[in-house]
Protein backbone atom coordinates (compact mmCIF):
# COMPACT_ATOMS: atom_id res chain seq x y z
CA UNK A 1 0.00 0.00 0.00
CA UNK A 2 2.42 2.43 0.93
CA UNK A 3 4.89 1.43 -2.35
CA UNK A 4 2.12 2.12 -4.53
CA UNK A 5 1.25 5.82 -2.87
CA UNK A 6 5.04 6.84 -2.79
CA UNK A 7 5.38 5.45 -6.74
CA UNK A 8 2.02 7.88 -7.26
CA UNK A 9 2.99 10.63 -5.55
CA UNK A 10 6.36 10.51 -7.50
CA UNK A 11 4.45 10.29 -10.96
CA UNK A 12 2.43 13.28 -10.06
CA UNK A 13 5.90 15.20 -9.47
CA UNK A 14 7.47 14.09 -12.82
CA UNK A 15 4.40 15.29 -14.62
CA UNK A 16 4.11 18.58 -12.79
CA UNK A 17 7.89 19.24 -13.41
CA UNK A 18 7.15 18.44 -17.12
CA UNK A 19 4.44 20.44 -17.47
CA UNK A 20 6.13 23.37 -16.17
CA UNK A 21 8.95 23.17 -17.94
CA UNK A 22 6.89 22.67 -21.25
CA UNK A 23 4.89 25.37 -20.09
CA UNK A 24 9.06 27.84 -19.61
CA UNK A 25 9.74 27.06 -22.83
CA UNK A 26 6.51 27.87 -24.60
CA UNK A 27 6.73 30.96 -22.91
CA UNK A 28 10.22 31.66 -24.26
CA UNK A 29 9.61 30.85 -27.47
CA UNK A 30 6.48 33.86 -27.15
Amino acid sequence: MAISFVRTLLLYIVVVAAVRLMGKRQISEL
